[in-house]
């Protein structure tokens, strides 16, 4: 009796849960030999083993392997990818899917966004590269109203990275961004707090 799409997806189900990335595929690659194909949930769990195992590379092939056998994504799929790809580092990659996901007509959610600029904010670029960033965001990435540069300048006061906050603000100024006194306030109230909660730390240590 050949095996059916439910077997193979239960099968690759199985491998995931026991963190088998290799036997995962393996089934994966059985699925295509007998010309059936799954669900995009079942992808979503292989992709999310890729990110788990620190194999993006993988990840990356699995999605693109969706669309050659026809499985849309949903918005599972990119979340899972998008997300990946940060915690490993893989920014340029986090940011192409995030088009991608835009594209397919999903609006990545503001906590993903948030992690990609924080994730930036940690590999210290300089505040125009910064500012470029969430001008490219805003153009091919939020559908909404949300801006952007409120949003990294949080960032950089919940990281601690007050002088890269002071840089940002300064060049987005410069720019013609508007930046209200009242989420200033906000920002200073932040990082007292927060400078407030590392003396105590340090005091009890």
């Amino acid at each position: 009796v050949r095996p059916n799409a439910a077997v193979y997806a239960a099968l690759i189900e199985v491998a995931v849960e026991a963190q088998d990335l290799r036997r995962a595929i393996g089934a994966l690659q059985e699925v295509s030999a007998a010309g059936e194909t799954v669900e995009a949930s079942v992808f979503n769990s292989l992709i999310q083993l890729c990110g788990t195992s620190g194999q993006i590379d993988y990840a990356l092939q699995i999605f693109e392997y969706m669309h050659k056998v026809q499985v849309l994504p949903n918005s599972a799929t990119f979340k899972t990818l998008i997300s990946a790809c940060i915690t490993h580092g893989e920014l340029g990659r986090a940011e192409s899917a995030m088009r991608d996901m835009t594209s397919a007509g999903w609006e990545p959610e503001s906590a993903l966004v948030e992690a990609l600029l924080c994730a930036h904010v940690a590999s210290r670029p300089a505040a125009p590269s910064l500012l470029q960033l969430c001008e490219r965001l805003q153009r091919s990435v939020i559908m909404g109203q949300q801006r952007l540069v409120p949003t990294l300048l949080e960032c950089c006061v919940k990281m601690g990275e007050y002088a890269v906050a002071a840089d940002v603000f300064t060049h987005a100024l410069a720019a013609g961004h508007y930046i209200s006194i009242d989420f200033l306030s906000q920002l200073v109230h932040m990082a007292s707090q927060s400078q407030r909660a590392n003396a105590n730390a340090n005091a009890n240590a």
